[in-house]
């Protein structure tokens, strides 16, 4: 946001080891992970480093770093004519290290899930799915992180590998990562079985063009469900190459609050600051023509 901008600032009496513990070295559903969780969570090692060295696949590793709590209830939504769910997990996922992750409140990881769609091959969104996010459950596209604290849902991360990665899998000969099983190889698309026009065809029109605002619509539906009335979207400092208009980042962290009509945010803890756009649950319903896309569907 700019930095002329009047700005709320909320204090918040916690600190990143309060979270670090209720979350990790006190998680009961942890268990006997515990201690090896809180090892691996804050390690800069590549976590195929660390897979090699225990002496298991990347995708046990990482799907284990992903299970931190029980998974919720799904939460069916719609986009358009497609049906999408929205599932929630009240606990970290391996995005945690660094500054990006917001350290304060109750931690929440969104899994987006497109439905009833079978001219898409699972084989599409298993080849994306290369951080091992999908809780074993076909039709995964993406995830946001984040926490939440009072009537507000704290979003430090949206991300969805196949939106990003769709045409490197489908149409580009230039070299990216490729889930297979349970591992991850650097290959060069269109992936086997994944370069036809039909397939490329129904990926845009059900989730490409559109894959922000559905990502977006399920954290709405999500918040009403638990009552969360304001969003905030973590503005922290982009990298050189990130802070480009036209890149990904900027048009969903910078460009976004704009649209929405966001106010500037400020939250600090016992040892960090962090900034937010901060917008009401309503303005984001109107942004995404909530009622008025329900009545044509």
């Amino acid at each position: 946001m700019p930095a002329t901008e009047p700005c709320e600032t909320q204090y918040k009496a916690t600190s990143e080891q309060d979270f670090f513990c209720r979350h990790v070295t006190m998680n009961e559903y942890l268990g006997a992970r515990r201690t090896e969780y809180a090892t691996t969570i804050c390690s800069e090692d590549d976590r195929s480093e660390i897979a090699r060295r225990r002496g298991v696949t990347l995708g046990t590793l990482l799907r284990s770093m992903n299970d931190t709590a029980p998974l919720g209830e799904p939460v069916r939504y719609r986009n358009k004519t497609n049906d999408f769910e929205v599932v929630p997990m009240l606990g970290l996922c391996d995005d945690y290290a660094g500054e990006r992750f917001a350290k304060f409140g109750e931690a929440v990881t969104l899994r987006f899930y497109l439905k009833n769609c079978p001219e898409l091959p699972q084989r599409l969104f298993e080849a994306a799915d290369w951080n091992f996010m999908d809780a074993g459950m076909p039709g995964y596209v993406g995830y946001a992180i984040g926490s939440t604290d009072g009537d507000t849902l704290y979003v430090s991360g949206i991300q969805s590998d196949l939106a990003a990665r769709y045409s490197y899998l489908m149409q580009s000969r230039q070299p990216t990562e490729i889930r297979n099983g349970d591992e991850i190889s650097i290959g060069r698309g269109p992936v086997e079985g994944l370069g036809a026009v039909s397939t490329i065809r129904t990926l845009r029109r059900v989730f490409q063009r559109d894959w922000l605002a559905i990502l977006l619509r399920g954290i709405a539906a999500f918040m009403k469900t638990r009552k969360l009335r304001k969003f905030a979207l973590h503005q922290f400092p982009f990298l050189p190459e990130e802070s480009e208009p036209g890149h990904q980042m900027w048009r969903v962290y910078r460009a976004l609050p704009r649209r929405v009509g966001a106010s500037a945010l400020r939250v600090r803890t016992e040892d960090a600051d962090y900034r937010y756009a901060l917008f009401d649950l309503r303005h984001l319903d109107k942004y995404l023509g909530v009622a008025s896309h329900a009545q044509k569907d």
